[in-house]
């Protein structure tokens, strides 16, 4: 993963005056959530994260629900204390992978 490209990106939609970005990475299961240039979140894929005041997200819930992963009997979990967010962009990063390698 290119962090290089993670930071350049997340700064220049911040700046651009957006609440907060959500970056999926499906290899290490971690979301993380940048709601300014100063304050990023890590959370697993079985927390709850936060999107507005009093809305929030498991993706692994959401994940088992579609049936795309095994059902674990997970819930949804109360969400944190948290500034709401009025608008949250989601990107996922693919590895990727020099075409001369395949």
């Amino acid at each position: 993963m290119e962090w290089d490209y993670l930071g350049q990106k997340s700064t220049q939609l911040l700046v651009f005056n957006i609440a907060g970005i959500a970056w999926i990475f499906t290899e290490t299961r971690k979301i993380i959530l940048a709601t300014s240039l100063d304050d990023w979140f890590e959370y697993e894929w079985t927390e709850t994260v936060p999107l507005f005041e009093d809305y929030g997200f498991c993706l692994q819930s959401i994940l088992e629900e579609e049936g795309i992963l095994p059902k674990s009997g997970l819930k949804f979990f109360p969400l944190p204390s948290s500034p709401p967010f009025p608008f949250i962009l989601f990107d996922h990063i693919r590895q990727q992978t020099d075409p001369s390698d395949v």
